[in-house]
């Protein structure tokens, strides 16, 4: 999970949180008592004991009071303080606040590119954070322009692999433009690419490559391909198969009216609340890809925007992997999922106060732990 990762990136080995509770570790801070590493650490540990509860609103302003505390800090902690607003964005992209994740997004990839030299690691790591905000809001347009940038940006700073991986991104954004055949005479060309032969790149690659010709495909080359996608090892399977979820909402009846330019059959009315909606789901990922024990382990259960998730998960299908003997993950790796309806605040008919409004679709997030 992103939260949890970022817990990672801010602790230390000598300042651990033990026998002391998480609580009054966050009071401690919030009364300035706590260095910048501490507070961070204490924070996105506070925040995500939150967001897991569904405290969605909550953890995005615990977050927002410890960025108030430390943004002073940026200059001699930029690492620490770019983290407090990756966690606020990941948090508010969730909550449906779509201002605060461009804001967060925006300020950690600034603080990092302002205090730190262009060729460190963390800088390098976020090239592609601001297109990949432009592919999370939807606007493709927008998104693929800004991969073209990162591109550019990564070949500048001598960033070959970054570079590719940017580049990668257009040509999916391409073919989901309808133009699959020049996405396919990108792939060829990034692939031809010294640095698109190391590390994960060949796999990506071929995955991308299954992914433009999956709709044209049989039962059986489909099986085949799949099956031959990351064939070794590897700790994280790749995503080969990603069926679409089969609900149908108020916010997907009301887009698909008006991309005919229709009236919008259920209009969002001042009177009506929307309330953070969210499940956690269960599964195991065998090693031949295919997905099994899919549950809905808490969350609201009974909807049934739940039940698609559930058979959305039970189509995956992610790229194999053979574990050496007595290697952990011999039976398959089990992953937890938080799957959040997609909201934005917006103000309704005859309203002057902007509220949460579902706009169809889902945010999925990566809870289990590395």
């Amino acid at each position: 999970m992103i939260l949890l990762l970022l817990l990672a990136q801010v602790q230390a080995p000598a300042i651990v949180v033990q026998g002391e509770r998480l609580s009054q570790a966050l009071r401690q801070c919030e009364a300035g008592q706590c260095t910048v590493r501490r507070d961070a650490q204490v924070s996105i540990a506070s925040a995500e004991t939150l967001f897991r509860d569904g405290e969605y609103l909550k953890a995005k302003l615990l977050l927002t009071r410890a960025i108030d505390r430390n943004r002073r800090h940026e200059a001699t902690s930029p690492k620490l303080v770019s983290s407090l607003y990756e966690a606020y964005a990941t948090v508010s992209l969730h909550e449906g606040d779509e201002s605060g994740f461009r804001r967060g997004t925006r300020q950690q990839v600034r603080i990092l590119r302002d205090h730190l030299p262009a060729d460190d690691p963390a800088v390098i790591a976020k090239i592609t954070a601001l297109s990949d905000m432009w592919l999370k809001l939807r606007d493709y347009r927008q998104a693929k322009l800004s991969y073209q940038a990162a591109e550019q940006q990564a070949e500048r700073a001598g960033q070959a692999e970054m570079a590719a991986v940017a580049a990668i991104r257009v040509a999916w954004l391409t073919a989901t433009m309808g133009r699959r055949a020049a996405a396919r005479a990108m792939l060829d060309a990034i692939a031809a690419r010294p640095a698109a032969r190391t590390g994960d790149l060949p796999d990506v690659i071929r995955v991308m490559r299954f992914r433009i010709d999956a709709a044209s495909l049989s039962d059986e080359e489909m099986l085949r391909r799949s099956k031959s996608i990351g064939a070794g090892y590897r700790k994280t399977p790749l995503l080969v198969v990603n069926p679409a979820y089969d609900f149908t909402d108020l916010a997907t009846v009301n887009n698909a009216a008006s991309r005919f330019q229709l009236v919008t059959p259920i209009p969002v009315l001042s009177s009506d609340v929307s309330s953070v909606q969210w499940v956690d789901v269960g599964f195991w990922i065998r090693p031949d890809g295919r997905t099994d024990e899919v549950e809905i382990l808490r969350g609201m259960r009974a909807e049934s925007w739940a039940r698609s998730i559930v058979r959305q998960v039970e189509g995956r299908v992610y790229s194999s992997f053979a574990p050496a003997p007595g290697e952990k993950g011999a039976s398959g790796m089990y992953r937890v999922e938080r799957v959040t309806l997609r909201q934005r605040y917006q103000v309704p008919t005859g309203s002057l106060i902007a509220r949460r409004v579902p706009i169809g679709g889902v945010e999925t997030l990566d809870l289990t732990a590395a």
